[in-house]
């Protein structure tokens, strides 16, 4: 998708909580908030998604936040084409927003920017700056080709937020493919999901 605001999801303005979970979001651009943008929410639980390789012109490569308070946990945010991986535009959403146990990876121009740092994600419980590992992914706007599951060698194996069990009872992936909610299972116990094995 191609837009001015939000490529992939934007949303603004809502009353209640926001839930966001186990959700691909990929190759996008816009002017801001290529991949995913949130403003003005309240009360956001932003949990195991995967946002990759969107590209932003000005902020928000694959996040943008602008008056968020929240959670984010469990989390890829990799390869934004341009625009940051995730861009924290004020002061109130990075005091009120956690962001815990994601994994931020090779964003252009950097990882995180606006009102936090790197170094203030890494001062954030479990966050990762690691390659994903994933099964299949390049950015080269074709969807069809990738597989962005995690390799049984990624680091986001059993790396996510241990009060979130994937399904098998173990501690959470990181990613859209963790939580309770995946329907993805690694049936002979090698580290691969049965999908890829």
């Amino acid at each position: 998708n191609t837009a001015d605001e939000g490529g992939g999801v934007y949303t603004t303005n809502n009353i209640g909580t926001s839930t966001w979970t186990n959700n691909v979001v990929q190759e996008n651009t816009a002017t801001y908030a290529a991949g995913v943008g949130f403003v003005n929410e309240p009360s956001l639980v932003f949990t195991n998604n995967t946002v990759l390789g969107n590209d932003a012109a000005k902020d928000g490569g694959n996040l943008y936040f602008y008056v968020v308070a929240g959670s984010v946990t469990n989390n890829v945010v990799a390869w934004s084409a341009d625009g940051d991986g995730l861009v924290v535009d004020d002061t109130a959403s990075a005091t009120d927003t956690t962001f815990t146990y994601n994994d931020f990876y090779a964003n252009l121009a950097d990882d995180v920017s606006g009102y936090l740092t790197s170094a203030d994600l890494a001062g954030f419980a479990g966050n990762l700056f690691v390659d994903p590992d994933l099964y299949a992914y390049s950015s080269d706007g074709d969807c069809s080709n990738d597989v962005v599951l995690p390799n049984g060698t990624s680091g986001l194996i059993n790396a996510g937020d241990p009060t979130i069990l994937d399904g098998d009872g173990s501690v959470s992936d990181i990613g859209a493919y963790g939580g309770p909610d995946n329907d993805i299972e690694d049936a002979d116990g090698d580290g691969f999901a049965s999908l890829i094995d």
